[in-house]
């Protein structure tokens, strides 16, 4: 169906199957159709166009399926803005694509239904459920619609507001759209309902891109100057903007001639893209770089740090965006290069949160990175440690603020150790460059970390909206690669994230298991040594050899020399005594070689209707003979009774097997207790850093 506008006669395309709205592309007029007629209900703002691929009129497959854009409709409000695009299906089936920064959602819309809740009763965190699938409440607040164009099926006013809920679960997602006329008027309110699942931005693709599409519209982002609230700067000798560094707010020098791209910055040697999207700043006038082009929500000047809300056709003033010095501890500038997974990044923005009761004392920095390709990323700095940090879509199917520090909670198919909750306990003190959301300085936030080494699990939330991040721990090794600089110019490390693992090198982690594996072997050889007495030479009783008398025994040959050999003494009936010798072994010249001593005790008993038993009757030494030859071993004996504990020339006979060849333990149980002593030495390095990493765990009453 094709009517005319009522405003300035152009042709109104319309499908009269789903419209009920058209924006007139040519006079911008909104028409309500009702039974074929078209009447005029106001005027819609000129829309900027959204960063992901889609544009009105567009063309193009999803999943397969052909598919046409009809219309679009954009909503702002405190902390963003998005957009919800209406698509026909070659199989007629109507559709809509929300697009919020760089994520995209497939949803159908279930027209006006009762809610699953109440708008009043709705809160951030809470589990909701909506046809038979269970949703988590991301975001509560209330929007405005800045503006409309094509065909859409429902009415829509420009600047009037709408109450919603974005919940989420798992790939699912889900919006609930009020009426707020109606939430305002204690009437009875009806919902319009989207449910649908989340999709990557690259499964949509047009037939014709936005940037050959935008060079022969006469909507395009390439308008003059003044259009669209959009600036662009004019390389002529005619300057609109006054131009600074994105990186330390020095004045750069005009360009040298028309085909000039890129200024270098006389200060920090960074490059400046003439070409990049760039808005004046209503204070002072300096050109402010866009990375992130049109998905940017918030950008500050440079030069007079005053922020403004950039997605509207006029900048809207935020106020001061930082004070006073820049803080040491911020490491990196704007416009700085970051590369990571092989992917070059820019830094777009930064933001400094600091305790909200102790104030500067204990802050952390979040670095928003951007790439044309992967959008915004987080590079997080706290107390010198680094950690690349990634939004999160799945959602939890119960609340999990809950949870006390020290506790475990079950998300993402594994356990998380909460280590600190707080409500309302950081506060935003520095912001610098571009962000997706509207940030202000003096703004709190609630939030909990739990970890996992190497990752940690992060909700913030407001009274509008709650938020999952996943962080993973940087190695100041990769830091350094990743920012081409050396760890003396980064801020020093202290203490132990908590979710720093043990960073061993990889000599240690191979060392480790060498060492344990030379421990395991030297004792097995140890315990096979002293398994090996070898050949038995001679059996010789030593009688009750006393201290007073020296007792000269029979004599044994030692056919193989040099050797180990071993001697084993045994005291006969053996009872509650003990027996103590001192042995020489002499040669046939009666010179005393070596000597050593032998100790044998065996104590047993009832006690308590329990019998006991301790000592032996047996002792076991060795020694090396260096030559072949016949020995003998001269003996002096003390021996002694339980309650009686010396009393020469009453000690018991002893028995000495002598062998020769015998195995030597001394030496594998050495390598062994070596080997295992560096183990324990790793892990007592192990242990200490887990109990510094664990002493991060915040206590109940909010000290560490």
């Amino acid at each position: 169906m094709t009517l005319n506008c009522p405003s300035c006669g152009g042709p109104l395309p319309a499908d009269e199957r789903f419209a009920q709205l058209v924006v007139c592309g040519y006079c911008r007029s909104s028409i309500i159709l009702d039974q074929r007629a078209a009447r005029v209900a106001g005027q819609m703002n000129a829309l900027l166009q959204s960063p992901g691929p889609l544009y009105l009129g567009a063309t193009g497959t999803l999943n397969g399926k052909r598919f046409q854009v009809l219309g679009r409709v954009r909503f702002g409000y405190a902390n963003g803005m998005w957009d919800e695009w209406f698509l026909l299906f070659d199989d007629q089936s109507p559709m809509w694509i929300s697009e919020d920064e760089r994520s995209f959602s497939l949803e159908t819309m279930r027209r006006e239904v009762d809610p699953p809740i109440a708008f009043e009763q709705a809160e951030v965190g809470r589990i909701v459920e909506i046809e038979g699938e269970s949703y988590h409440i991301d975001e509560r607040d209330v929007a405005t619609c800045e503006g409309g164009e094509g065909q859409l099926p429902f009415e829509v006013v420009g600047g009037a507001k709408t109450a919603f809920l974005d919940l989420s679960s798992g790939e699912r997602f889900a919006t609930i759209e009020f009426d707020l006329n109606e939430l305002q008027s204690d009437a009875e309110s009806r919902a319009r309902v989207y449910l649908g699942r989340r999709i990557e931005v690259a499964d949509v693709k047009v037939d014709v891109p936005k940037a050959a599409w935008a060079r022969r519209d006469a909507l395009s982002a390439e308008r003059p100057a003044g259009a669209e609230g959009r600036e662009r700067i004019v390389r002529s000798a005619a300057w609109s903007q006054r131009l600074n560094c994105a990186g330390c707010g020095a004045t750069l020098p005009k360009p040298d001639n028309d085909d000039q791209t890129t200024l270098t910055c006389k200060q920090c040697s960074r490059d400046y893209d003439l070409n990049r999207r760039t808005l004046a700043c209503a204070t002072c006038e300096t050109a402010v770089e866009i990375a992130g082009g049109d998905a940017a929500r918030l950008a500050s000047c440079p030069r007079c740090g005053n922020g403004f809300d950039i997605s509207k056709a006029e900048l809207t003033p935020l106020g001061l965006m930082r004070q006073g010095d820049r803080p040491r501890s911020l490491a990196l500038r704007l416009a700085q290069e970051v590369k990571y997974a092989g992917e070059s990044y820019r830094v777009a923005g930064i933001v400094r949160y600091i305790d909200a009761e102790h104030g500067p004392i204990y802050s952390w920095a979040e670095y928003l990175l951007h790439s044309e390709k992967q959008g915004y990323r987080y590079l997080v700095c706290e107390n010198g440690h680094w950690s690349w940090c990634e939004e999160l879509w799945e959602r939890p199917t119960t609340d999990l603020r809950g949870h006390a520090p020290g506790q475990k909670l079950r998300f993402l198919r594994k356990d998380w150790t909460v280590v600190e909750s707080r409500r309302n306990g950081a506060k935003i003190d520095w912001v610098e460059g571009e962000l997706p959301w509207i940030a202000q300085r003096g703004d709190t936030i609630s939030y909990l970390d739990a970890m996992d080494p190497p990752e940690l699990l992060s909700i913030s939330w407001t009274a509008r909206e709650q938020e999952y991040y996943r962080s993973t721990y940087l190695p100041i090794s990769q830091v350094e690669t990743m920012l081409g600089v050396s760890r003396d110019k980064l801020p020093p490390r202290v203490g132990v994230a908590p979710h720093q693992p043990y960073l061993s090198t990889r000599f240690r982690r191979e060392a480790m298991v060498i060492m344990l594996a030379l421990s395991v072997a030297a004792s097995l050889l140890g315990i096979a040594a002293c398994s090996q007495k070898g050949t038995s030479v001679a059996s010789i009783s030593l009688g009750n050899a006393s201290e007073a008398d020296e007792f000269l025994s029979s004599s044994f040959t030692i056919a193989e020399a040099p050797t180990v050999c071993r001697v084993e003494f045994s005291a006969t009936n053996m009872a509650n005594s003990w027996s103590y010798l001192e042995v020489a072994l002499v040669n046939e010249a009666e010179e005393v070689l070596l000597d050593f001593s032998a100790e044998m005790s065996y104590y047993s008993g009832v006690e308590g209707g329990e019998s006991w038993r301790e000592g032996s009757p047996t002792c076991t030494r060795n020694f090396r003979v260096e030559k072949p030859g016949v020995y003998r071993f001269l003996v002096q004996g003390v021996h002694g009774f339980e309650n009686n504990p010396q009393v020469p020339g009453l000690g018991h006979e002893v028995l000495a097997t002598v062998y020769q060849g015998a195995g030597i333990s001394r030496y594998h149980w050495t390598l062994a207790g070596g080997a295992l002593a560096w183990v324990v030495v790793e892990m007592i390095r192990r242990g200490a850093h887990e109990v510094r990493r664990l002493a991060n765990i915040e206590t109940e009453d909010g000290e560490d």
